[in-house]
This record gives C-alpha cells, structure tokens and sequence, in this order.
C-alpha cells in the first residue's frame, strides 16, 4: 500500500500553462546559459590577463633580486674589507707591529757579509729595551760596519760591540763571531 499526502488542491495540479509562458521559461534559461558562458569566458580572459600580470610583475621581482645580490656581494666585499682595515688600524700601536717594525729596521742595516744567529729579548712590549744580537761576519770589519749602520740609522740607539773574536774555520777563512747591544726607539704618532 502507498500512502501520499497532497496538500495542492485538485484545480492546479490540472492547471495548463499556456504557450507564451512556456516561451519566456525557455528563452529565460537560454539567456540565464548565455549569461553564464559569457560571464565563464570574460573571467577566464580576466584571469589570463592578471596571470601574465603576475608572471610580469615576477619576473620584475625576480631582476630586482638579482641587481640586490650584484650589489650585494661588493657591499659584502667593501665590509669585509672596512672591517680588515679597522683591525689593522687598532692594531698599530700592539707589541706585534712594532715588532715588525723593529725587525724591519734591522733588516735595512745589516750588511750582507753579517749573520745573525740570535736576538734577545724576544719581548718587546716595554720601552728601553737592551737587546742583544749574537752573530757572525766575514771579519772584524763587517761587524764594526754593522755597528756603524745600526747608529746612522737613527732607529737604534746606544749601540755597543760588547765582544768579538775571530775564528778559523780553514786555512785561508776565519769567521768573526761578536755580541753587541743596544736600544730600539719606536715611533711615536703624532
């Protein structure tokens, strides 16, 4: 058995429409489907147009990202060096470079018939340091000429030949071995 409730009385349910609203209900789904696939095909143009948008203004993001590296890597390089340069220029005035300073100095003055065998102290962070060379020359002459340059240079002061003694080495060359001392002035900043 089948039960269904009606709740439309009897006279609409036999209710005819007539042709010309049959008409209209077609034309209105027609336009309604027109309307739609103009609307689909007018968004898809739209979309197509922001994508090469979007593809365009990427494509500036990805030029300006690559002039910010190219610029980039010299800032990086001009910092590093900067940074090299102030650590240089803290570093003047520590006992290292006036160290090599020093040993600069005593490069230029020493002939080249003369070798040194040691230098003492090797600290040098004090003012008025007595140093001490133990070294060999030629003969007598080429360290009494050590001597003479260590004093015109005029970085080295109280320069003494404290001990030499000549050496044979063959028969026909001896070796002059001395001991000298003397004093470093560093230079000071003005």
């Amino acid at each position: 058995m089948k039960f269904s409730v009606d709740l439309l009385p009897y006279e609409y349910k036999s209710f005819h429409l007539p042709l010309f609203v049959k008409i209209i209900s077609v034309v209105a789904l027609i336009a309604c489907v027109t309307a739609i696939v103009t609307l689909n095909k007018r968004n898809l143009k739209e979309i197509a147009g922001f994508e090469a948008e979007a593809q365009e203004l990427q494509k500036q993001i990805n030029a300006v990202n690559q002039q910010a590296t190219e610029i980039r890597a010299p800032a990086d390089k001009i910092k590093t060096l900067k940074d090299s340069i102030e650590f240089v220029n803290k570093n003047l005035d520590l006992p290292g470079s006036s160290w090599v300073a020093f040993l600069v100095s005593l490069e230029a003055a020493v002939p080249e018939r003369v070798f040194i065998r040691d230098i003492n102290p090797k600290n040098f962070g004090s003012e008025n340091v007595l140093f001490t060379i133990d070294g060999e020359a030629a003969n007598i002459y080429d360290a009494l000429d050590f001597v003479s340059r260590l004093q015109k240079s005029g970085k080295f002061k109280s320069v003494f030949l404290n001990q030499s003694s000549t050496h044979k080495i063959s028969d026909r060359l001896s070796v002059t071995k001395f001991v000298l001392t003397f004093k470093y002035e560093k230079v000071k900043e003005k």
